[in-house]
């Protein structure tokens, strides 16, 4: 079945030539160190930092070829390459790249029903990655929904949850046209998932909750905005691990993303005013000057000489967080180009910015 695909005449990449090789390795080696070396080559090759390639779309119909193969006794490592394969990708040139995109997802919208058993398998890693590769099918969010939150309404890994969450939070999006139906068991889902018990579920679904509805922060969701930012010091499961910190905040401004100004700016200066812990406060300061555009592009960036009504109010948010400077949370921040050293001297530097405007 390889064999019959001309690796290195069809696809002008340099690399695909060695997809044959690599595909049997992966499928039908006893050595558990070459299959994960197979493994992160084949990623390498079609899938690198997320980009379709015309190799990419010839080898998802042999993944998923593997994942029913009875020679293939171990399905984990398919299933792991498909879910490394972004579909959902919308950023590319649709000149110069949509024959290629498209064939890529036709390919994996035809595994669907090969990898959609997989949401009910015993092993929660390979039901989140079953999550991963149907999530992404979005201009099939109709159908693959249904299929997630008819599997949401049972699953009770926390793992299996968080990666629910990131998928519905991606579906629900005007753009992909999700029914009113879906909609609606979407929210009901996220919302019941925002007082389950798990800190880290619980942080997660508000942050999901934020995107999803682009940013309005209502009665209801307000208090538990500010919950989720005070109970990340305290939680143990969260405090234990930096990751757990850093994860939830990211997800976080992945969701900010989403929404425009100046209510991004909103949830900024809420975080700052109720979070306790140093790493979050340090993460959403460090957000806010990327974010509006007081970050060096180089070295030989000069330090901002006027600013926007948005870069104003940032600075005089991080300016107002008291943690930041009495923890000296602005240590090594040498990359911006306001003056970080001292909140005198930020405070002195946004005077002489405000009366140059």
């Amino acid at each position: 079945m390889i064999s019959q695909v001309r690796w290195g005449e069809v696809f002008p990449a340099r690399w695909a030539r060695l997809v044959p090789d690599l595909l049997r390795q992966l499928a039908y080696s006893k050595d558990e160190e070459t299959r994960q070396y197979a493994l992160w080559d084949l990623q390498n090759i079609i899938s690198h930092q997320a980009t379709i390639f015309e190799v990419t779309a010839a080898t998802i119909p042999f993944l998923c070829y593997l994942l029913t193969s009875d020679e293939e006794q171990d399905k984990y490592l398919p299933l792991l390459l498909l879910g490394k394969i972004h579909t959902d990708t919308i950023d590319y040139d649709p000149q110069k790249e949509g024959a290629i995109h498209n064939r890529a997802y036709s390919e994996m919208f035809a595994c669907a029903n090969t990898v959609k058993p997989f949401l009910s398998h015993p092993d929660p890693d390979y039901r989140a990655e079953a999550v991963m590769i149907l999530g992404r099918l979005i201009r099939h969010v109709n159908l693959v929904g249904v299929w997630l939150l008819d599997m949401a309404s049972h699953e009770d890994n926390r793992d299996v949850r968080m990666a629910l969450l990131d998928q519905i939070e991606v579906m629900i999006n005007d753009n992909y046209q999700p029914s009113e139906s879906l909609r609606e068991q979407a929210f009901a889902y996220v919302r019941d998932s925002m007082n389950c018990g798990n800190a880290m579920l619980e942080c997660r679904a508000t942050a999901t909750i934020i995107a999803m509805q682009s940013g309005e922060v209502d009665d209801e969701l307000a208090p538990k905005l500010d919950w989720c930012f005070r109970a990340v010091p305290l939680d143990e499961e969260i405090a234990q691990e930096q990751f757990g910190v850093i994860d939830m905040v990211t997800h976080l401004h992945r969701g900010l993303s989403r929404i425009a100004d100046p209510q991004r700016l909103d949830i900024h200066e809420r975080v700052l005013n109720s979070a306790g812990n140093p790493t979050v406060i340090r993460m959403v300061v460090c957000e806010i000057l990327s974010t509006y555009g007081l970050a060096q592009r180089t070295s030989n960036d000069p330090h901002i000489e006027t600013v926007t009504d948005l870069q104003r109010r940032g600075l005089e948010i991080i300016l107002a967080c008291d943690l930041f400077w009495q923890r000296e949370l602005n240590d090594g921040l040498t990359y911006y180009r306001v003056d970080l050293t001292s909140r005198e001297r930020l405070r002195l530097q946004l005077e002489r910015m405000n009366s140059r405007d």
